[in-house]
């Protein structure tokens, strides 16, 4: 991370700082979600049936066809076991900073290909995956290094980002409640996707009132040279 846009980022947002999510211990009093929950690891094994994550298996019921999903801010998983749910014979793999995670997850999905690494080198082949989803992970990408991540997502696909994040003007990305928010429309039109967008409010993110006012869910598919 650029050390001044380091020293811009306010105490408080310890969350923006890689190092927190390298070694964040599975006792950290801070919770991500609310309920009941040992940790914040098992906390986001209990969301699996947040409503949100509906909304990312209807954005990939809109396909007409896929094979592979990629996603990064893995977690432990929750995400993928409900696209395994719906769509059993799809290949699953993610990836995710912290290796408690990626190891609870190997538990809950064993088939599988999860691995501990960051978003600025994908440890995959180019288009390797039909669809790549950064659910709640880039609003801890600095401006300056959203141009690489962005870049490294559309570099191991094939075409289609489905992208989950709060929305703001700024391209590069202004912090806004403690996390990067930027405008993710404006960054897929320039890689050359196409973009529907589904607004987050009360009933798919009940509780927070961030998520309900800046809140999207975005798929973007990658014009092709006819278009």
């Amino acid at each position: 991370m650029d050390i001044n846009i380091a020293n811009q980022i306010p105490e408080e947002s310890y969350s923006l700082k890689p190092d927190y999510w390298i070694k964040r211990p599975r006792n950290d009093e801070e919770k991500d979600w609310h309920g009941d929950q040992v940790d914040w690891i098992e906390g986001y094994v209990k969301s699996i049936d947040h409503p949100h994550r509906t909304l990312i298996i209807d954005a990939l019921k809109k396909l007409p066809s896929f094979h592979s999903v990629l996603e990064v801010g893995v977690n432990c998983g929750p995400n993928l076991i409900r696209i395994k749910k719906e769509f059993p014979h799809v290949s699953l793999a993610g990836i995710d900073l912290n290796a408690d995670a990626i190891a609870e997850g190997k538990k809950l999905l064993p088939d599988a290909d999860l691995r501990v690494g960051n978003l600025m080198t994908l440890p995959w082949d180019d288009g390797s995956f039909d669809v790549i989803l950064a659910d709640a992970a880039l609003m801890y990408i600095s401006p300056s290094d959203i141009d690489a991540v962005m870049a490294e997502l559309n570099r191991v696909s094939t075409g289609v980002l489905i992208i989950v994040e709060r929305f703001d003007e700024s391209e590069t990305g202004v912090i806004k409640n403690h996390l990067w928010t930027r405008n993710y429309p404006l960054i897929l039109k320039k890689l050359g996707y196409g973009v529907q967008e589904v607004k987050i409010d009360e009933h798919t993110w009940p509780g927070s009132s961030n998520w309900q006012k800046y809140g999207y869910v975005y798929m973007g598919t990658r014009k092709t040279t006819k278009e």
